[in-house]
């Protein structure tokens, strides 16, 4: 006989590129931004190199001095289409559904800001 799977006391996933498949939208919105600042746009998945790496230093290493006026711009975009520009992986609400159902706890980690989960 087998013995009976353990069931874990919480599972926690992480919000870009595991629940939601965000390279498009944060391509498009980081292309917005830099077309305000006539820098060379994110061709096919060259934001990929970016997912995960802290919001800071994304922005130091894209924007350079204009950093800060970049959030703001990358912001407004963001509250302004985030919710219509996310595509959701297939299988993630049967997975969540099926986690529920067993009333695992779940929760989310991630290094984006509240306002946007």
């Amino acid at each position: 006989m087998s013995p009976e799977p353990k069931i874990p006391d919480g599972i926690f996933f992480d919000w870009d590129g595991t629940l939601v498949d965000s390279l498009a939208f944060l391509t498009t919105a980081h292309n917005h931004v830099k077309s305000l600042y006539n820098l060379p746009l994110f061709e096919g998945r060259e934001y990929l190199k970016y997912l995960g790496m802290q919001r800071d230093l994304i922005f130091q290493e894209i924007y350079g001095q204009h950093e800060d006026e970049a959030k703001k711009a990358f912001e407004e975009y963001y509250y302004a289409h985030h919710t219509s520009g996310l595509v959701v992986f297939d299988g993630v609400e049967k997975m969540l559904d099926t986690i529920k159902a067993q009333n695992i706890p779940m929760g989310l980690v991630s290094n984006k800001k509240n306002d946007f989960l």
